[in-house]
């Protein structure tokens, strides 16, 4: 017990000193990107306590804004804050590896690669990626402690953190669902844990619903219009950039504005991909159509969908660019400092890192095969602890639900994966461990 003790402070001291190092390393950090007017915008709004126009921005980041006295412009104090809650993430998924008897120096490499520069550069972008990550993993740290001590205190709060990353980003808007998921894939081998995964799963949807449902039921009073954001009609235009030509005639009127706006940003921007032009194109559509944003985006919506129709075939083509894409390093410039040594190696440590975690989850859906086709022969999850597997598949179900979501129907940048990379490198640890001591030594 005194060593268990002792380890938890030593992890305690690290995360103070790596807290104070960042803190005075990144302190004059430029933190604005080029999405951040939009979260701004949404923080004035909801400065009065209320919602008064249809943002593009769901509210829990710009609360954040808020709170930090970020809401004309990125703060010092919004830096702390979301380095601060990085760190204790990290400390978070660490506790949790030691309770899973992961080794002791595996747990302080987590911590040490958790702690690079390149992961932990998210919190100088003044973007919703911290503040999701620290909630993705609190949710999870609590839902872990109510499977262990069965303490209701515990399921409420992983109820309340997974419940307000659904007003985060709207990504998790339907995070309820993705628990009903996880509950059917962990049927099999439920026995003990049954009850309290339901009930996981009744706490977790209800509260998402009542945050979710209280935005739509206002987007939908204010402004006659069903979803917590716009984004979605516009989103899927970066899934139609390069069939746009197809449009049928009863899209005359925007066709020629879009095509132009695709033809200019693939000419103009820097990448040359023109993926993003739609939201060049936004000014123009609504003159053209004389629609405002929640009708124009319906409108984008009903015409992507069309098209998507008409090419599926380029949709896929652009689901898998996506795919691809979503998975590539997230290296800011201000992580390796100008040193291109640096910058290779966080891309090598990326590349390990996630080959491991696709390595080991093909070894593990293999066991899990041959346990439900092989029973008799290979008696797999009578041999080992069923929470050991439900805290394997939640954080993993996580990671694969955003990049379905990010690549369906975004572009699937990289970013969108940076808020689960916690998670990733939690699953290769976990699953390391869980094959290295759980497996039996002999089939039989």
């Amino acid at each position: 017990m005194k060593k268990n003790k002792n380890f938890y402070y030593f992890l305690l001291i690290l995360s103070v000193l790596v807290y104070a190092i960042y803190s005075t390393l990144w302190e004059d950090v430029n933190m604005v990107r080029p999405d951040l007017p939009a979260y701004l915008s949404a923080a004035q709004d909801i400065s009065d306590g209320q919602i008064d126009n249809l943002n593009i921005r769901v509210p829990g980041f710009p609360i954040l804004l808020l709170i930090t006295g970020s809401k004309i412009q990125p703060t010092v104090i919004l830096f702390y804050t979301q380095l601060l809650l990085y760190v204790l993430a990290v400390m978070a998924l660490s506790w949790m590896l030691y309770k899973l008897h992961v080794h002791k120096l595996h747990v302080l490499l987590f911590s040490i690669i958790a702690f690079l520069p390149y992961n932990i550069v998210i919190t100088t972008l003044a973007m919703s990626e911290t503040l999701t990550a620290f909630l993705l993993v609190y949710g999870f740290f609590f839902l872990f402690y109510w499977l262990l001590k069965e303490k209701y205190l515990f399921l409420i709060l992983s109820a309340l953190f997974f419940g307000y990353v659904a007003i985060t980003r709207p990504t998790y808007q339907i995070i309820g669902v993705l628990f009903v998921f996880i509950f059917i894939c962990s049927l099999p081998i439920l026995k003990v844990y049954k009850k309290k995964m339901l009930y996981s799963i009744l706490a977790i949807g209800m509260i998402s619903s009542i945050f979710v449902g209280s935005i739509i039921y206002n987007n939908y009073q204010k402004f006659n219009f069903v979803g917590v954001t716009p984004l979605f009609g516009f989103n899927l235009s970066t899934k139609t950039t390069f069939v746009i030509d197809r449009l049928p005639e009863k899209y005359a009127e925007v066709k020629d504005i879009l095509i132009y706006y695709r033809n200019k940003d693939f000419l103009e921007t820097s990448d040359h991909n023109a993926r993003m032009y739609i939201w060049d194109a936004i000014p123009d559509l609504e003159k053209a159509t004389g629609l405002d944003l929640s009708e124009l985006s319906n409108y984008m919506k009903e015409l992507n969908l069309d098209l998507i129709k008409r090419a599926p075939q380029p949709y896929m083509r652009e689901v898998g660019a996506s795919i691809a894409s979503y998975w590539l390093p997230y290296v800011q410039v201000e992580s390796f400092f100008g040193m291109k040594i640096l910058q290779f190696i966080y891309v090598l440590i990326h590349f390990i890192v996630f080959g491991g975690f696709f390595l080991l989850l093909v070894f593990m859906m293999g066991l899990i095969f041959v346990s439900i086709f092989f029973k008799n022969q290979f008696q797999f999850f009578e041999k080992i602890d069923e929470l050991y597997i439900i805290v394997l598949l939640i954080p993993i179900a996580i990671i694969f639900y955003t990049m379905l979501i990010s690549t369906l129907f975004e572009v699937g940048n990289p970013r969108y994966r940076a808020s689960t990379d916690l998670l990733i490198l939690f699953s290769v640890f976990a699953m390391f461990n869980f094959i290295k001591n759980k497996i039996p030594k002999k089939i039989s």
